[in-house]
């Protein structure tokens, strides 16, 4: 779960310097990222290989989902 979620915080932080600095290079660097997760959970939270409810508690080991910075509080593993 740790790699998720410093994945999940990457995340955030380049989706934060894209939208606060607008430039090209960030947004390239976040579709890098993105290329690598198998699923991005924009409104929910990573759990395994898809996305579950924030609410829910993830029951399955880190797999390759990963959280896109709108899912409002993720890691209640």
């Amino acid at each position: 779960m740790r790699i998720l979620v410093r994945i999940s915080l990457i995340v955030g932080i380049v989706s934060l310097l894209a939208t606060t600095f607008g430039g090209a290079g960030l947004s390239q660097a976040q579709a890098s990222l993105n290329a690598s997760c198998c699923r991005v959970c924009t409104n929910s939270c990573a759990c395994g290989d898809s996305c579950i409810s924030c609410s829910k508690t993830c029951r399955v080991p880190a797999g390759c989902a990963c959280n896109g910075g709108g899912g409002g509080g993720c890691g209640g593993s």
